[in-house]
């Protein structure tokens, strides 16, 4: 598929399913409704769960937060790898990413190829590419399984396999919401952490 299609789909609310620099992503437009109704219901999802934003630079942290760079100064380099953070969310961004929570989790992927992608459309909203209570795909071939209408993008980096740690920061304290990709050890090297 190529990347003029990949975009109309993007650009018109579809969704594709992408490695990313940790597991398999399933993604739209952060600006499409239809994009993330899709999202839900393909992985048969609660609503009250909300999906993250794959950004391409930490400056683009400031289109949906108030925090600022100065601020997340000591985990930058987490971020730069791939780092799930959670912050409270600005109260302008499109309405069906304000239904769920005053928080918004954000993250740079170290990947390439998505990060190509997200130059290319904008953020895009993503999570896991699996039914919800199963283990995320890996494969087109899983991919033609489970989702076998939703276009999969080939890579040449197919990722660890390995999901993202995610850490809050509210109010000054960072928390650890679930450790993946990088570890607490690491990370209490950095910040201190509230229980």
């Amino acid at each position: 598929m190529g990347k003029t299609q990949v975009e109309n789909i993007l650009n018109n609310g579809g969704v594709v399913i992408h490695h990313t620099d940790t597991v398999c992503g399933i993604s739209g437009s952060y600006l499409s409704e239809k994009a993330y109704q899709t999202i839900f219901s393909l992985k048969r999802r609660n609503l009250d769960k909300p999906l993250g934003i794959l950004l391409a630079d930490l400056e683009s942290i400031l289109l949906f937060s108030d925090t600022t760079l100065k601020e997340l100064e000591p985990i930058i380099p987490f971020l730069q790898r791939g780092m799930t953070i959670l912050l409270k969310r600005k109260k302008t961004l499109p309405p069906h990413l304000l239904s769920q929570s005053t928080l918004i989790g954000l993250r740079i992927p170290n990947h390439k190829e998505t990060k190509a992608l997200i130059n290319r459309c904008g953020p895009l909203m993503c999570t896991s590419a699996n039914i919800s209570g199963y283990p995320p795909i890996s494969s087109k071939k899983e991919s033609v399984e489970f989702f076998k209408d939703v276009p999969f993008l080939p890579s040449e980096n197919p990722g660890q396999g390995v999901s993202s740690t995610i850490l809050s920061f509210i109010n000054g304290n960072y928390t650890l919401i679930r450790e993946g990709n990088i570890s607490k050890e690491e990370i209490t090297k950095q910040v201190p952490l509230s229980i």
